[in-house]
């Protein structure tokens, strides 16, 4: 139908040419390709005829996709050229021999325009991994215009949750059971489901390998608003769905107290309790009395939904009396979730610890006295009763109506009814409400007071006097009071009151006659006048704490001042008494202050009046005195006229004889009796005269004294004399001693090293008299001191320097334990020591130590190493290093036995150590490997030797002939290098390297 130009100008001679068929060029069955000389249109020639069409190219599903049963799938291709309509067919056979149309969503075949390039196919039920998808022409006949996927893919099975609602979600609880459920398509035996609460970005398994298409779960802890749940076919992961719209996991929250009709009471702690799901965070706890509508009271605004329960106090300002109050719980933040009481409950006031109350509170008629009690709320009015026994009612009134009271402490001041009873008990009302109340929680007293006059109180009544005493008392006005009976005690306030005075008296007459008082002595007498019916109504004299006594006398005869009593010795105490008096007790004032220090016996004044005191103790004073103490009242007592004196001692117990060092700390020490000598007087004899080391030093037994520079005697002492109290009898002297100087070496140190042939300094500290000394010098660490530096050197007080010249020439080599020791020339005993240090001889390596040193390996002469050495050195050992003096693991001599250090020089057979200039020689002291030792002052180098064999000279070698050279070698090393010359080798014509073994 018309010519189309592929390509107007071509080479001839390129035989060929690759068309891409454009998809403009029409299609046909009657095409023929023509080729034409360019300029000649009739030189041509034309083809067979040939057809033209177009093509269609699967795209999706090409391989590998999975088709779920009863989805929806878009099948892609690509149109090439003018197809027409296509026809979508599907294959389920391995071979795939059997093709079925592919079905649209109405269950209609799909047949389309090409152009269109996809269809949407509905997966049918039938689950294969052999599925593949045909497209075919419908205009055509050819089976080569269809085009199939390129590999296989899988029809499997489908899943559709049916809860929750895909389209909307649910709303679900924590710990409630749920129940998902879905429909499957296909054969799905078993199913895996999850479930995500952060929309899906993380999903969590619940079931596993279930075969039903429901699953009864209990919600898990997990608060969100974007839940999703996910349903797995067990076998093929592939095979899934999911929802669309997001679930809520939400908390709860159950109120279970106060639920209705409990009775709370105001500043009395209740229990809010409740039981929560879920993480719901903090809540907040409201009340109100009108449910909630316009009373709303917080009673905490955050508090732990985990921490139940809350405990409440209802305020002062929350009494109702009637059942109007609800809780509320309501969670703060996040999904809310609430709960209220389901029935309301009241709140009430409280009246408690009602005061007076107890058996020891006892009122006495006509005092002002407070009722106290406290209140739970606000109760203004109250009335206020009392009764007088247990079984009565509360009967007698306080007061009526008292207004102004509230919550927290409250009280009543009232004058006390003039009453006689053991059984008192009081009753606080609520006016408005009588049902509450505060009582007394035990009986208390109110009883008539008896006041005693006399006798008074600190009155001494003497035995035997015959004179006669009054007893008076009042029964301060009160109408209540019983007959009465007197009688005295002289055991206390407590009694026994065994001693009768008068009964039956009329407790208004006020007084009664006391005649003679009998020889019943004590200082603690009360007179008591009581109600013969209640026995807790009474009066005592001196108002029951200040009594009365019936006394007799005491008199001290011995010792009266003066007398000299020692420590250890046994003396008489002697006195005179009248009355019956029993037991004395026996005090000693040792230092005159008027406070008796010591009780030294009670005795029984009415069998003896006589002590004998022994030993007397440990208490040197001279201001003692003896107390004489009727026991039974203090204030009957004698002491003596004048003061007596104790008398101790001292024993000196260091210095003990031994000597003592000039400079030196030293601690005086002694033993004392007598423990009220507080300050010592210390003095020191240096042979001659004596000096006060201190006046008042105290009395401890020790004192610290640095030892005199300036004494040399061997009759030295110590005297010690008690200075507080003054006692010059008590001086005590030590045993002679001897004070002398001392010295302390301080160079050398246990870091020295010092060498033979050097001077160095011996220094050392001079403390004390020490004019002159000798200097010993010790190679075995102190036990042998076989060498003498110096004799008779003059020293003086501090530091001194010795200068040694350290010889050559004398056995004094010592590794670790060279020792110096300075004497004191006039005693050999005062000396000092050095630390152990290390004196070394010295030895210089001679050769090899020069630069550029070159031994030769195999030289029939043997090199000699060289040495000089200082100092007693026996042997040496010889090493060398081919590391350049780093490491010197290679020992030349024998380790054993080393070679003689005077030998000065030893033959080494050069060894085959062919390296380079990195050798080096070490010599160390046998005896002192590690720090008396020398090494070359430079490295060397051992070389092998060559020796030509051919040519050797004469020989006549004609150009372009092959000749060979030869050599031999000795030494181990690696190539040879090569050169021949015929101008003496001012230039070359051979220069090559080749391996020493090649000969």
């Amino acid at each position: 139908t018309g010519d189309y130009v592929i390509n107007s100008g071509i080479s001839a001679s390129a035989l060929s040419y690759d068309w891409s068929i454009p998809t403009t060029v029409p299609l046909s069955s009657q095409c023929v390709i023509r080729i034409s000389k360019v300029g000649d249109a009739e030189t041509y020639d034309d083809s067979n005829w040939f057809t033209l069409k177009g093509k269609v190219d699967i795209t999706d599903p090409d391989g590998g996709k999975n088709l779920p049963i009863n989805n929806i799938y878009t099948v892609k291709w690509n149109t090439t050229g003018n197809v027409g309509n296509v026809a979508l067919y599907y294959s389920v056979d391995a071979a795939h021999n059997n093709w079925s149309p592919c079905l649209d969503s109405s269950d209609t075949p799909i047949e389309v325009p090409a152009s269109q390039g996809q269809a949407d196919w509905k997966i049918p039920d039938s689950p294969s991994t052999t599925v593949v998808v045909k497209l075919v022409p419908t205009t055509s006949g050819d089976p080569t215009d269809q085009n199939i996927s390129d590999a296989d893919n899988a029809i499997i099975g489908s899943i559709f949750i049916q809860t929750p609602d895909p389209s909307t979600g649910d709303t679900l609880i924590v710990d409630s059971p749920y129940t998902i459920s879905w429909t499957k398509f296909g054969s799905i035996a078993a199913y895996d489901v999850y479930y995500s609460y952060d929309n899906k970005q993380n999903w969590i398994q619940i079931a596993d390998d279930i075969t039903s298409t429901n699953y009864s779960w209990t919600v898990e802890d997990h608060i969100s608003n974007q839940v999703h749940f996910k349903v797995v076919d067990a076998s093929n992961p592939d095979v899934y769905d999911e929802t669309e719209a997001s679930s809520t996991i939400k908390g709860s929250i159950d109120l279970t107290d106060p639920d209705g009709a409990e009775t709370l009471v105001v500043g009395e702690p209740f229990e809010i309790t409740w039981t929560r799901h879920g993480s719901i965070g903090n809540i907040k706890i409201e009340y109100s009395t009108d449910d909630f509508v316009s009373d709303i009271r917080t009673i905490v605004a955050s508090h732990p939904s985990d921490s139940s329960p809350y405990s409440w106090s209802p305020g002062p300002d929350d009494i109702t009396n009637a059942d109007t109050v609800k809780v509320r719980l309501t969670s703060i933040g996040g999904i809310p979730v609430s709960d209220t009481s389901q029935n309301p409950f009241k709140i009430v006031g409280k009246i408690y610890n009602v005061q007076p109350s107890g058996s020891t509170v006892i009122w006495h008629p006509n005092e002002s006295k407070a009722i106290t009690w406290n209140q739970a709320g606000n109760i203004s009015i109250v009335d206020i009763k009392y009764k007088t026994a247990s079984a009565d009612p509360f009967n007698k009134t306080i007061v009526i109506g008292d207004t102004g009271h509230s919550d927290g402490a409250n009280s009543y001041q009232c004058t006390v009814p003039d009453e006689n009873s053991e059984d008192v008990w009081i009753r606080v009302y609520d006016s408005n409400n009588p049902n509450v109340y505060g009582t007394s929680s035990e009986a208390f007293s109110i009883r008539p007071v008896i006041t005693v006059t006399s006798p008074s109180a600190g009155a001494r009544l003497e035995v035997g006097t015959g004179k006669p005493y009054t007893v008076e008392w009042s029964v301060n006005g009160s109408s209540k009071v019983n007959p009465v009976d007197i009688a005295y005690s002289t055991n206390g306030p407590g009694g026994p009151f065994d001693q009768p005075i008068a009964s039956g008296v009329d407790p208004t007459l006020g007084s009664v006659s006391w005649s003679t008082v009998n020889d019943t002595i004590s200082d603690n007498c009360y007179v008591r006048v009581i109600d013969t019916v209640n026995s807790n109504v009474y009066g005592l004299s001196g108002g029951g704490t200040n009594p009365f006594s019936i006394v007799g006398t005491i008199t001290v005869q011995t010792p009266d001042g003066d007398e000299d009593w020692p420590v250890g010795s046994s003396q008489t105490i002697s006195w005179t008494k009248t009355g019956t008096i029993g037991d004395v007790k026996i005090e000693v004032d040792y230092d005159g202050d008027g406070t008796y220090d010591e009780l030294l016996a009670t005795v029984d004044s009415e069998t003896s009046t006589s002590f004998t005191w022994t030993p007397i103790p440990d208490q040197v004073t001279n201001n003692a005195k003896i107390k004489i103490t009727d026991v039974s009242d203090t204030q009957v007592y004698d002491e003596s006229d004048g003061a007596f004196h104790i008398v101790g001692s001292f024993t000196i117990t260091s210095p003990d004889g031994s000597p003592l060092t000039s400079g030196d700390p030293y601690t005086i020490s002694w033993s004392s009796t007598g423990t009220a000598i507080n300050k010592v007087k210390i003095e020191f004899f240096d042979g001659s005269t004596w000096s006060t080391i201190e006046g008042l030093a105290p009395n401890s037994g020790t004192y610290a004294w640095t030892v005199p520079s300036d004494t040399n005697s061997t009759n030295c002492k110590i005297r010690i004399t008690a200075s507080d109290p003054e006692q010059p009898a008590t001086a005590t002297e030590s045993a002679s001693f001897w004070v002398h100087g001392k010295i302390d070496v301080s160079s050398p140190t246990s870091a020295d090293k010092w060498t033979v042939g050097e001077s160095q300094d011996i220094v050392f500290g001079i403390t004390g008299k020490i004019d002159n000394v000798n200097i010993l010098y010790s190679k075995d660490g102190g036990s042998n001191y076989t060498y003498t530096i110096a004799s008779g050197y003059a020293v003086s007080s501090g530091s001194n320097t010795y200068t040694w010249s350290i010889p050559t020439d004398q056995d004094i080599l010592s590794y670790d334990q060279a020792k110096i020791k300075v004497v004191d020339a006039a005693y050999s005993t005062v000396y000092g020591e050095s630390e152990n240090f290390m004196l070394k001889g010295s030895i210089t390596v001679l050769t090899p130590s020069a630069d550029n040193i070159i031994l030769t390996y195999g030289s029939p002469t043997p090199y000699d190493i060289t040495w000089t050495y200082s100092g007693p050195i026996q042997k040496v050992r010889i090493f060398y290093s081919t590391n350049d003096g780093t490491t010197y693991p290679n020992e030349i001599t024998d380790p054993s036995t080393g070679v003689p250090a005077s030998d000065l020089s030893y033959a080494w057979d050069v060894p085959d150590i062919i390296i380079g200039k990195h050798l080096k020689i070490k010599i160390v002291d046998f005896d002192n490997t590690t720090d008396c030792f020398d090494e070359s002052d430079n490295s060397f180098e051992i070389v092998g030797q060559l020796s030509l064999s051919s040519p050797t000279g004469g020989e006549t070698w004609a150009v372009g002939t092959d000749q060979t050279i030869s050599w031999s070698s000795t030494g181990t090393f690696d190539n040879v290098h090569i050169e021949a010359s015929t101008d003496d080798f001012v230039t070359t014509i051979l220069d090559v390297t080749r391996p020493r073994t090649d000969g």
